[in-house]
């Protein structure tokens, strides 16, 4: 963690907000209120001279992914994989005779079931893979081959030094196929992002399925 001294309240809603939380399901997790947990965010940003709490977090506490995820709002739990790994356990608990019903109804002309697609990928990106651009802003695209969530991104680090600084409020286009982030290039720099990569794979299509990864190298003049 970067040698800030922020308050034990405030370290604690930014370790949540590194991890993926929102404000609200932080506020759910700490048993606080909502403008509570905003203004422990604004304090962070103020008191490590960032322009939003997300960039506080990813330095503080070296957060290898910026991502947004459903939380849900009785629990304030994150739906995370980790998640629907406990909703497979759950599943393997159903009766066998439940269980020889689903087995059956698969078997039956399973010969004629349609094949499983391909997971989703990315076809496009701007900037695109080894350009240089200009310092200065710029707006970072990436266009998939089927549309994906609005909620669920990963734009994973190789290393601090390589990732741009950008807001991650994400800009989705009207068939959800691309989706945008507004970043700030530095000059004479060079930039890497995975969009997923194990085990961050949050990138995902309309039915949940995770986006094949894909690397992205930029340089800036």
């Amino acid at each position: 963690m970067t040698k800030v001294d922020l308050p034990p309240r405030v370290a604690e809603a930014l370790r949540l907000l590194a991890q993926g939380h929102d404000a609200k399901s932080i506020a759910a997790v700490t048993g606080s209120t909502l403008p509570a947990i905003n203004e422990r965010l604004r304090e962070a940003g103020r008191r490590m001279g960032t322009t939003s709490s997300r960039e506080a977090a990813r330095i503080a506490f070296g957060a290898q992914e910026i991502c947004h995820e459903k939380i849900d709002a009785s629990s304030g739990r994150m739906l995370t994989q980790r998640g629907q790994s406990e909703l497979t356990k759950r599943t393997s608990l159903m009766s066998a005779a439940g269980l020889f019903i689903i087995v059956a109804a698969l078997a039956i002309n399973l010969e004629h079931l349609p094949s499983v697609s391909s997971e989703a990928r990315v076809v496009q990106t701007s900037p695109a893979h080894g350009s240089v651009i200009a310092p200065g802003p710029f707006l970072l695209s990436i266009t998939y081959d089927r549309a994906k969530l609005a909620d669920a991104m990963s734009y994973v680090q190789v290393s601090p030094a390589t990732f741009p600084e950008c807001s991650f409020a994400p800009i989705l286009s009207s068939d959800r196929r691309t989706i945008s982030v507004r970043c700030n290039a530095k000059p004479n720099r060079t930039y890497e992002i995975w969009l997923n990569r194990q085990p961050y794979m949050n990138f995902r299509e309309a039915n949940g399925r995770s986006a094949k990864p894909h690397y992205l190298r930029f340089r800036v003049r």
